[in-house]
């Protein structure tokens, strides 16, 4: 009778060893997925909410939650059109820069505005975060100026000027806007 090349415990030893490196090879897969999806899910609540949208009454609150700095709130209007949440996009005019916005847009109001500027839209992920260098930013006391032309956009239109003021609860808000030439030279 032949005697096993390996003794019983040798070749137990060998499967406990490969059980423990697939093992931990599927548990690090699990752990990068499930990191993924949650940094996936932080951002979408970051940059779309919460999907209640419910102040408690009842009713859905039309009041946005206004960005602390001039930057903020333009990088957000970029955000929204890329993504094509014309709405929310336009929750961070008042009345009278929405008007402005789709005057100066050839619009009937500011979300055909917004929807309009999405179509245009080449590469969202480009266009949803501007670059807006610190001198871009004229601020002084409670207003604040914005120039698409000072700012490094990519993936779609510039949208001109955005003429902002500050808020009583410190949040931005785009209270006018200028027309600016598509290129940025010519007049």
């Amino acid at each position: 009778m032949s005697q096993p090349s390996q003794k019983p415990f040798e070749i137990n030893a060998k499967v406990k060893t490969t059980a423990i490196k697939a093992g931990k090879y599927v548990g690090l897969k699990l752990l990068k997925w499930g990191a993924l999806l949650l940094v996936l899910a932080i951002a979408w609540w970051y940059f779309f909410g919460s999907s209640g949208g419910n102040s408690g009454s009842g009713t859905k609150s039309n009041t946005p939650v206004l960005q602390d700095s001039p930057s903020g709130t333009v990088r957000a209007v970029y955000n929204y059109a890329s993504a094509g949440v014309s709405d929310k996009a336009c929750m961070f005019f008042s009345v009278e820069g929405a008007e402005q916005f789709a005057r100066n847009m050839n619009a009937v109001n500011c979300l055909q505005a917004m929807d309009d500027v999405t179509k245009q839209v080449q590469d969202p992920i480009s266009y949803s975060g501007p670059t807006i260098p610190k001198q871009a930013v004229l601020t002084s006391g409670s207003k604040s100026e914005i120039s698409s032309c000072a700012m490094a956009i990519a993936g779609g239109p510039k949208l001109g000027a955005f003429l902002m003021q500050r808020q009583p609860d410190g949040g931005w808000q785009i209270t006018g806007h200028e027309s600016e030439p598509a290129d940025c030279i010519t007049g």
